[in-house]
């Protein structure tokens, strides 16, 4: 009978030594928690906070994968809008930048043209002033 017990024992439950089945024993019968949850065969609260920590660290892992993927993105976008805008004010720069070199491009221009009519004008100015003291002979003191 005492085989036929044993068999019986590793079916319906945890096989205590002394006890035989410890099957049917409440929760908390020995004072220590991991030997109790040995004999009822359930986890031990060490084993069962391992478990959860284990988890909780996973999960946590995955979770800060993604929140730094998302900021990847965020800074690819920020970075694009940014290149954007700089490369538009780099334009507008430009354009203004051309439109000023055209502007003393034009004055120089000027500048030029009234120096050359100023010495066309003194030009012509000797010539009818040198004409002038020639011809007046009244301005000349003769007498």
């Amino acid at each position: 009978m005492s085989s036929q017990f044993q068999m019986n024992s590793w079916k319906d439950g945890a096989r205590v030594k002394g006890v035989g089945i410890a099957k049917n024993l409440p929760q908390g019968f020995y004072d220590d928690k991991t030997k109790d949850a040995n004999i009822r065969g359930v986890e031990t609260p060490a084993d069962k906070a391992k478990r959860e920590w284990n988890e909780f660290t996973m999960a946590m892992n995955e979770e800060t994968v993604k929140s730094n993927q998302m900021l990847e993105e965020e800074d690819e976008s920020f970075n694009f809008s940014k290149d954007i805008d700089e490369v538009d004010q780099q334009i507008a720069m430009f354009t203004k930048t051309k439109s000023l070199a055209d502007r003393v491009k034009d004055l120089r221009k000027k500048r030029e043209e009234l120096r050359k009519k100023k010495q066309e004008a003194a030009q012509d100015e000797e010539m009818s002033s040198g004409s002038e003291d020639e011809v007046d002979w009244r301005q000349q003191n003769i007498f």
